[in-house]
């Protein structure tokens, strides 16, 4: 995972996100898979071009994200993966990598089997964990940081997921680029959130000088 990694370039997608993309059930966004199947293509020779299999994935994501589990199966998950983050934290230690990421995966799925709020803040408390092992600016703290915010929006704090997540776009930004499928996901977001609690609420949550209307972040 680590080489396919590097392949793609770490900046861009890290390990745990590339392993994340083939180890775990939920579906992982369209631009980490078509960067994944593109550099998986280029390894096989004689085999189809990149762009025809791009296409073949890309209807095969379709199809995949037309099948969601039902509420049962996913807190069923989120049980599991509450084991696994406590198997993991007595064999690895509470700072490994596969230990933060079976965290993520536990708040993931407590969040979809209705949890939101207690999603948002397991997600926060593995955001400050992200930045003490892994640096402020990994992608790992960043995916962890965009996620807190879109639970928090779904837990009834649609001004406040807003406000996070015009930070994460900035610095999306900064790291990532403008055009990084993660910076375009999380301005998308931003824009809806940002609809839903409408500007007066969300300008009150920051100080005047960071402010500013969604369409100019």
């Amino acid at each position: 995972m680590r080489e396919l990694a590097r392949s793609i370039g770490a900046e861009v997608a890290s390990p745990s996100r590339v392993h994340d993309a083939f180890t775990n059930p939920r579906l992982p966004s369209w631009g980490l898979v078509e960067l994944l199947v593109e550099v998986l293509a280029r390894r096989v020779p004689g085999g189809p071009s990149t762009g025809e299999e791009v296409q073949r994935f890309h209807r095969l994501w379709d199809a995949a994200a037309e099948n969601t589990p039902d509420a049962p199966a996913m807190s069923d998950k989120a049980v599991d993966d509450h084991n696994l983050v406590q198997d993991r934290t007595r064999f690895l230690g509470p700072d490994h990598p596969d230990t933060l990421d079976a965290r993520y995966d536990a708040a993931h799925w407590r969040g979809h089997a209705g949890d939101a709020a207690g999603a948002a803040a397991a997600l926060n408390n593995l955001v400050l964990d992200r930045i003490r092992v892994l640096g402020p600016d990994h992608t790992d703290t960043l995916e962890a940081r965009y996620d807190a915010a879109h639970w928090r929006g779904h837990a009834g704090d649609a001004a406040g997921a807003a406000a996070a997540l015009m930070d994460v776009v900035e610095d999306h930004k900064r790291i990532l680029g403008p055009d990084h499928p993660d910076t375009l996901t999380s301005q998308a977001s931003l824009s809806d959130w940002f609809a839903q609690a409408g500007y007066a609420a969300v300008a009150a949550l920051r100080a005047p000088s960071k402010a500013s209307d969604p369409g100019s972040v």
